[in-house]
C-alpha cells in the first residue's frame, strides 16, 4: 500500500526545518512520499495562536490521503510535536495512521495520545534543556493551551498500548557502539543520521 511520511518541524528556527525534520528526507524518500508542513520562525506567543491553524493543517494531508487509502506516518520535532497532536485529537482521519515519531517532544509528559492503534514512538534525551524551559512556561498564565512540557527529557509517562520511550543517548549506544550526548536536536547531526536515518527508515516502514 502507498506510505506518505508528514514531517513538522519545530519553533525558533527560520530554515523550515532544512536543519532538523528536513534532513530524515534522504532516509525516507525511498519508502514514501514526503510531506512538509513548514511554517516559518515563530516563538511562544506564536505557538499559542497559531496552534490551530497549524494543526488544521495537518489533518488537511491526513484526510487527502486518508481518502486515498494511504497508510499515514507522521514526524515532528519540538513543537512539531504538539502540532501533530493536536491535529490527531481533532481529526476523524485516523484510521490509516500508522506510526507517529516524536523528536525531543515539547509536550507534557501525561498527555493520552489518541488512539490505541497507532504506534507512538517517544525520542527522549535527560539532557534536553529546551523542553524542561517548555515545562515551565506551560504553567505560566494564559499559556497552559499550549500543553508544552519536558516529554522530550525523559519521555511519556501515559501506559498506553503501541507506546515506546527511546531513550536516544543509549539507543544510539545500542546501534553504532559510540557514546553521545543528545540535546535538543542532536539527533538531526550529520554523523548521527547515518545511524538513525536506516533505523527509523526500517523501524516505520
Amino acid at each position: 500500500m502507498p506510505a506518505v511520511c508528514i514531517l513538522v518541524h519545530g519553533i525558533n528556527i527560520s530554515d523550515s526545518g532544512a536543519a532538523t525534520v528536513d534532513r530524515l528526507i534522504p532516509y525516507l524518500k525511498s519508502s514514501f512520499v514526503i510531506e512538509q508542513v513548514d511554517y516559518g520562525w515563530m516563538f511562544v506567543l506564536g505557538a499559542l495562536f497559531k496552534a490551530s491553524f497549524l494543526a488544521s493543517r495537518v489533518d488537511a494531508l491526513l484526510k487527502q490521503y486518508a481518502e486515498k487509502g494511504w497508510d499515514i506516518n507522521l514526524i515532528g520535532h519540538s513543537n512539531g510535536c504538539t502540532i501533530i497532536y493536536k491535529a490527531l485529537r481533532k481529526s476523524e482521519y485516523t484510521a490509516n495512521v500508522k506510526n507517529v515519531v516524536f523528536i525531543a517532544p515539547a509536550l507534557d509528559t501525561s498527555i493520552d495520545f489518541p488512539t490505541d492503534t497507532i504506534k507512538y514512538h517517544v525520542m527522549y534525551s535527560p539532557f534536553d534543556m529546551p523542553t524542561k524551559v517548555a515545562k515551565i512556561i506551560n504553567y505560566l498564565p494564559g499559556l497552559s493551551n499550549l500543553c508544552w512540557g519536558n516529554m522530550g527529557a525523559v519521555g511519556s509517562t501515559t501506559p498506553q498500548q503501541g507506546l515506546t520511550n527511546y531513550n536516544v543517548n543509549a539507543l544510539y549506544f545500542t546501534l553504532s557502539g559510540k557514546r553521545k550526548v543528545f540535546g535538543h536536536s542532536t539527533f538531526f547531526d550529520h554523523e548521527v543520521l547515518t545511524v538513525f536515518g536506516p533505523w527509523l527508515e526500517r523501524t516505520i516502514a
